[in-house]
């Protein structure tokens, strides 16, 4: 016997709303996911502040470029361009070593002390010999080729053990 009160399945009114669950959050909800945001905003911060550091110890690099740019413009007109630069080039080392060491460096010495900082020979047997004739009466004219090396100095020297 059925029940008389008994609904039919198979009509509308025994359909009910569809259920939809609930959105998707944005935020992730492991906390693995919490550990690789706090990880990676580490590793952003780090290195943020390790760039702004390494473009501040190069200030004098950039600097030095800019002054040489401007004694290779008036390299023409100054008989004594070449005393500006070895001054320009001395000053510089003196930023990456100590200015005790580095004043007292002439001659021979001095250009074997630029050959160790960039690691050639350029400077003992190549254009920076002509950082030799400084102080001569009669000042040769800059070449070329002591400038492209200057400017590969001031870019890519390093500090000896030794300092």
């Amino acid at each position: 016997m059925m029940p008389m009160f008994a609904v039919d399945t198979g009509s509308l009114e025994a359909l009910h709303d569809i259920v939809v669950p609930p959105s998707v959050s944005i935020w992730p909800a492991t906390t693995g996911w919490y550990w690789m945001i706090g990880l990676s905003a580490v590793i952003v911060g780090a290195s943020s502040i390790w760039a702004v550091a390494r473009w501040q110890h190069n200030a004098y690099r950039r600097a030095a470029l800019d002054e040489l740019e401007r004694l290779e413009a008036q390299a023409g007109v100054s008989g004594d361009t070449i005393r500006l630069i070895a001054e320009l080039i001395k000053r510089v080392a003196m930023m990456s070593c100590s200015r005790a060491q580095i004043a007292s460096l002439s001659g021979a010495e001095w250009l074997t002390f630029l050959d160790t900082t960039i690691g050639t020979s350029d400077f003992t047997q190549g254009p920076g010999r002509q950082l030799l004739d400084v102080y001569t009466p009669t000042p040769q004219p800059v070449a070329a080729p002591l400038i492209d090396l200057m400017r590969h100095w001031i870019i890519h020297h390093q500090a000896p053990s030794t300092c």
